[in-house]
C-alpha cells in the first residue's frame, strides 16, 4: 500500500484522510525513479539511485520512515527523477519535516503539469491542501535600525536573501537558530523551537561593533597590531629575509586561489540548483523556498570566489617580486638599508571584494 493510504500518526494535527481517489492513483504516481526530469547522470549512478529507490520505499512500508527518508534523498540526488521527488516528498510528510515536504509537492506540481501527469498533480495538490494548516511559518524581523552595511543573515545554516526578510517563511517544526553577522560586527545568534502551526516573529537587533584587535604575522614570529593587513616583514639588511617573505606569502597566495577556486565551482553549483527549483509556469518565474536559498548561496559563493581569486593573484605576485629580488646582489637588497614591509589586505564590502597591496620602507 502507498505511505499516503497508510494510517496517519495520531498527533498530526488537523490532518485528513486521503480519498478513495488518491488511493487509488497512488497505485500508478511513484513508479520508477527512472523517469527523470534533470541531465542524465551516468549508468551506474542510475542503477544505485534505482537500487536505493526501491529500498527507501520498503522501508516506508515497514515504517522505518526515517531510514527511508535517507535512501530516498541520496536517490534523488544521485538521479533526480519526478517519482523519487514525489515519494521523497511523502516520507518528509510522515517523517515530521512539514516545510520540506511542502516544497517538494509544490515542486512535484510543476513538473507534473510540464510532463501532463494529471495523476501525479492530482496527488501532489491533496497534499499540499492537508500541509498548509501545519506550515510553521516564522517572520525574521530586521528594523531600519539593524540594517547595517554587509548584513548577512542565515537561518538553520542557509543564507536568507534580504528580500525575504519581514515574510512568513514556511519553517520545519524543530530548532529553529538564525544567525546575523556583519563586518567589524559581533555575531548575533537565536535559538527556538518551532512546532506544527506555529506563527512566530524573531527581531534582528543592531549588531555590537567588534572591539578585537587584528594581529600581523611578521617573517620573525613577532606579532604586531595593524588595521587589517596580514603583512610579512623581509628585511632588506637579509637577502633570506626576503625570500622568506616570498614562501610565505606564495603559499598564502596559492590557498587563496584555491579557496577562490573552491567556491567558485560551489556557486555554480548553487545556480543550477536554483535554476531547477524556479521553472517557468505560464509564462510566470516560480521559485520554491529551496529555490531562493539556492540562488541567495550561489551569490554569497561567487563573493567569496571573487575575493579570493583576487587576494591570491596579487599574493603570488608579489611572492614572485619577493623572491626575484631576495639575493644578496640585488639592487633592491643593496640600496637601501632600511627593512622592507610587504603584505596583501583584503578589501570586503557590500558591493563586492578585492585585495590592496600594502608596503612601506
Amino acid at each position: 500500500m502507498p505511505a499516503s493510504c497508510a494510517s496517519r500518526s495520531p498527533s498530526r494535527r488537523r490532518a485528513r484522510a486521503p480519498s478513495p481517489v488518491a488511493c487509488l492513483l497512488a497505485l500508478s504516481v511513484f513508479g520508477s525513479a527512472a523517469t527523470s526530469y534533470a541531465d542524465t547522470p551516468g549508468a551506474d549512478a542510475k542503477l544505485v539511485a534505482e537500487s536505493l529507490f526501491r529500498d527507501g520505499r520498503k522501508l516506508m512500508d515497514e515504517g522505518k520512515i526515517a531510514d527511508g527518508c535517507r535512501k530516498l534523498e541520496e536517490s534523488e540526488r544521485l538521479d533526480p527523477a519526478a517519482g523519487t521527488l514525489l515519494a521523497l516528498a511523502t516520507c518528509h510528510e510522515r517523517e515530521g519535516r512539514v516545510a520540506t515536504a511542502w516544497s517538494e509537492f509544490t515542486q512535484s506540481v510543476t513538473t507534473a503539469r510540464r510532463d501532463g501527469r494529471t495523476d501525479r498533480e492530482q496527488f501532489a495538490q491533496e497534499h499540499l491542501k492537508t500541509l498548509e494548516p501545519q506550515l510553521p511559518r516564522v517572520v525574521i524581523d530586521v528594523p531600519a535600525t539593524s540594517r547595517i552595511d554587509g548584513l548577512v543573515l542565515e537561518r538553520n545554516g542557509t543564507a536568507l536573501t534580504s528580500i525575504t526578510w519581514g515574510l512568513p517563511l514556511p519553517s520545519d517544526p524543530g530548532e529553529l537558530r538564525i544567525v546575523a553577522r556583519a563586518p567589524g560586527r559581533k555575531p548575533w545568534t537565536s535559538v527556538s523551537t518551532v512546532l506544527v502551526g506555529d506563527s512566530a516573529r524573531i527581531t534582528v537587533p543592531l549588531l555590537e561593533v567588534e572591539t578585537a584587535v587584528p594581529v600581523v604575522a611578521s617573517a620573525s614570529g613577532n606579532a604586531a597590531s595593524s588595521s587589517g593587513a596580514v603583512a610579512v616583514d623581509a628585511s632588506s639588511s637579509s637577502a633570506s629575509g626576503r625570500r622568506t617573505a616570498a614562501f610565505v606569502v606564495g603559499a598564502a597566495g596559492i590557498a587563496a586561489l584555491g579557496a577562490g577556486t573552491f567556491f567558485g565551482i560551489r556557486a555554480l553549483s548553487k545556480r543550477s540548483q536554483s535554476d531547477d527549483a524556479c521553472p517557468m509556469v505560464n509564462g510566470a518565474l516560480v521559485c520554491t523556498q529551496a529555490g531562493v536559498d539556492a540562488n541567495e548561496s550561489a551569490r554569497s559563493s561567487a563573493t567569496v570566489a571573487n575575493i579570493g581569486i583576487g587576494v591570491g593573484i596579487v599574493a603570488v605576485a608579489v611572492a614572485g617580486y619577493l623572491f626575484l629580488t631576495g639575493h644578496a646582489d640585488s639592487p633592491a637588497v643593496a640600496q637601501t638599508g632600511r627593512a622592507l614591509h610587504v603584505g596583501v589586505a583584503p578589501d570586503v564590502s557590500p558591493q563586492g571584494g578585492g585585495a590592496a597591496i600594502v608596503g612601506r620602507f
